[in-house]
């Protein structure tokens, strides 16, 4: 998620707080949480919010963004399959 800013159209933060990264695995699969910083930009529309965001790996991230002037809550879910 630290890189997203470099990826993800008017994202122009995206940070992630190491110190609330925890990791543990259940099945055979590592799953996490953290925290992350995120800024969006576009002329003048700017504002910024912490994720919490839970992934499984490799197959899911899970994020929830917290409330700014534009948006109560934003989710945004990856879930990534292979293809045979």
């Amino acid at each position: 998620m630290s890189d997203y800013s470099t990826f993800v159209p008017y994202m122009t933060k995206s940070e992630v707080n190491e110190d609330t990264h925890k990791i543990t695995t259940k099945k055979g699969k590592k799953q996490g949480k953290f925290e992350a910083e995120t800024q969006i930009g576009f002329h003048a529309v700017n504002f910024a919010y912490v994720s919490k965001v839970t992934y499984v790996e490799p197959s899911q991230v899970l994020s929830v963004g917290g409330e700014t002037a534009i948006f109560n809550e934003l989710y945004s879910l990856w879930e990534i399959e292979k293809l045979d």
